[in-house]
Formats: structure tokens, C-alpha cells, sequence
């Protein structure tokens, strides 16, 4: 499964324009705007576990690149 299969790829693509400015970054905002916001908690788990690749609990920056 990939994150386009929870989560729209335009959504995702306008969450991250939102927070390329310098200390920009909102979670609540990014959760909205990314569609996070309207997920249940297991598709939520899912993403995160997407995104956790070496599976440390944590989503580190490298990560999230």
C-alpha cells in the first residue's frame, strides 16, 4: 500500500506547498489540508506506518524527505 492509496496526491502536494516557508509548519493545518484530518484512526496508523520506515516508532526527517 502507498500514502496515494489513503490520501489524494493533490492534497498531499498542497500540504506541503503550505509549509515550505521557514517555521510555516502547522500539524493542524498540514492534518486539514493533507486530508488527515477526515481519516480514521487506522488509516492514520497505516500512513504512519508508511511513513516509519525503519519501523522506530518515530518518523524521523530523512523519512519524511
Amino acid at each position: 500500500m502507498s500514502l496515494t492509496d489513503i490520501l489524494s496526491p493533490s492534497d498531499i502536494a498542497a500540504a506541503l506547498r503550505d509549509c515550505q516557508a521557514p517555521d510555516s509548519f502547522s500539524p493542524k493545518k498540514f492534518f486539514q489540508i493533507s486530508g488527515m484530518s477526515k481519516k480514521t484512526s487506522s488509516q492514520l496508523k497505516e500512513i504512519f506506518r508508511i511513513l516509519d520506515n525503519d519501523q522506530s516508532g518515530f518518523i524521523e526527517e530523512d523519512e519524511l524527505k
